[in-house]
């Protein structure tokens, strides 16, 4: 099968959509910019929210079951650690993400350079191929971001809950025991346990996706290039 470069409709389109996905990937990295300044805010407000609600904790332990505060800390070190490292994990994952969009950006506008080189000089039966790559990467592109997105709204949900919890602890007042605090600190982290355990089915299960979309991708553009 041979392209000629003036059966230009559907080489115009596959332009025009190289560009589109340019710019596409552009305004998502600038989206995620203003995701990930607003995270930081977000972070910084729920440290100022935990420091708070441990103070009034502690407080309130220390009155009713005269708990003192070096072992308060030491009950709540744990569940402090994590969620410090949930904070990290999250922006690394979103600079890991921006990243990637960044290098996503570069590799089509170099594809999109190479396609028109190809038609200077004739090669238009390259279109396939082509088509395949562009449709690939802006798949990939696709689940990444459901990807990001649902481990983002999993760690908000995450935040929000144990908010709650503490919350529902403050709520006792003189009625708040050792024992109440201990039993939440152990349901949470047998929830984050469980958390952890399905997100790791899921990472498994998209990536079984996405290389087997991969490779239909370079099935096609091989065929294409065949032609």
């Amino acid at each position: 099968m041979t392209l000629t470069v003036a059966a230009s409709p559907a080489l115009e389109n596959i332009i025009s959509s190289y560009e589109a996905g340019v710019a596409n990937v552009s305004s998502l990295l600038d989206a995620t910019h203003l995701v990930f300044n607003g995270l930081q805010e977000s972070f910084q407000t729920a440290r100022q929210e935990r420091a708070e609600i441990n103070t009034r904790l502690s407080d309130t332990l220390s009155h009713n079951e005269h708990l003192r505060k070096k072992d308060f800390d030491r009950m709540m070190q744990g569940i402090l650690a994590l969620q410090e490292a949930r904070e990290s994990e999250t922006k690394n994952l979103l600079n890991g993400y921006i990243g990637e969009q960044r290098e996503m950006a570069d590799t089509l506008r170099r594809n999109l350079e190479k396609f028109r080189r190809s038609l200077a000089v004739g090669e238009a039966q390259r279109f396939n191929e082509f088509q395949e790559l562009n449709k690939a990467m802006l798949a990939r592109q696709d689940q990444r971001r459901e990807n990001i997105t649902a481990k983002l709204k999993e760690f908000q949900e995450e935040q929000h809950a144990l908010a709650a919890k503490f919350r529902a602890l403050l709520i006792k007042g003189r009625e708040l025991r050792i024992t109440d605090l201990r039993a939440m600190l152990g349901e949470f982290r047998e929830k984050r346990l469980s958390t952890v355990r399905g997100r790791r089915h899921d990472d498994k299960n998209r990536a079984a996706s996405a290389n087997a979309a991969e490779k239909v991708a370079q099935k096609g553009a091989e065929n294409g290039t065949g032609e």
